[in-house]
């Protein structure tokens, strides 16, 4: 729609910028919010819909014969701009949806880490170090305290098979990005339960977009995954 307006004008200066809500500043035709008013020697001129104001065309003021037609243009133009906005509105929403993924998953990454670390460093060392203490405390009662030593055995099975639980668990959970999706991806397909073979790029990206990407092959990332 600039390229059509400025084409009719004969102004390759004019500028559209879309309004999407009244009381937010308007925005490009990427949905990007054009920051501050027109500079000096510019003026806007509203394009109004049903009484809704949908854009402004921001051009440099001056040239009467420009400044009469531009009404009549914008007015039978009105309907292609308007679904120009409804298309810049839709996409800078979808920028918003992704953005907030990203962010979603950003955040359950992060604490996915800080389970893995509990769990590694916490609970399992914790259990280590009490089995470790049954297991000295066995050999200091002796041969003698039979039944003792027993109940001392059964204790440290039990923390055994806990330790091998939480062991289980935290491998369960999805691998770390420290290097990369490859890796990753690699780690994840010898967890499945039929072969499978991973062509990944070494190639390395933003963290948000690694983390969003994870165990979604083939999303734009040059990763590849096939069941045999």
């Amino acid at each position: 729609m600039t390229g059509v307006l400025r084409a009719a004008l004969g102004d390759p200066r004019l500028e559209l910028r879309f309004v999407l809500q009244p009381d937010e500043p308007p925005v490009d035709e990427h949905g990007r919010p054009v920051a501050g008013a027109p500079g000096d020697g510019y003026e806007c001129f509203a394009v109004q819909r049903a009484g809704v104001t949908l854009a402004e065309v921001v051009r440099p003021a001056g040239d009467p014969a420009q400044r009469a037609l531009l009404p009549g243009l914008v007015d039978a133009a009105g309907l292609a701009i308007e679904m120009a906005r409804l298309r810049v509105g839709l996409r800078r929403r979808l920028d918003e949806v992704e953005a907030s993924r990203a962010r979603i998953v950003a955040v359950a990454d992060e604490e996915r880490r800080r389970i893995e670390h509990d769990l590694h460093d916490g609970a399992q060392q914790r259990l280590v170090s009490i089995g470790l203490a049954l297991r000295h405390a066995q050999h200091e009662l002796g041969p003698a305290a039979g039944a003792a030593r027993k109940t001392l055995d059964e204790a440290i099975v039990q923390i055994s098979e806990a330790i091998d639980e939480l062991r289980e668990l935290a491998e369960g959970l999805d691998p770390a990005l420290d290097a990369g999706l490859r890796p990753v991806l690699h780690e994840l397909a010898t967890r499945a339960p039929m072969p499978v073979d991973v062509t990944a790029t070494a190639e390395r990206f933003p963290p948000e977009v690694e983390t969003a990407r994870r165990g979604m092959p083939g999303l734009g990332v040059g990763v590849g995954v096939a069941l045999g």
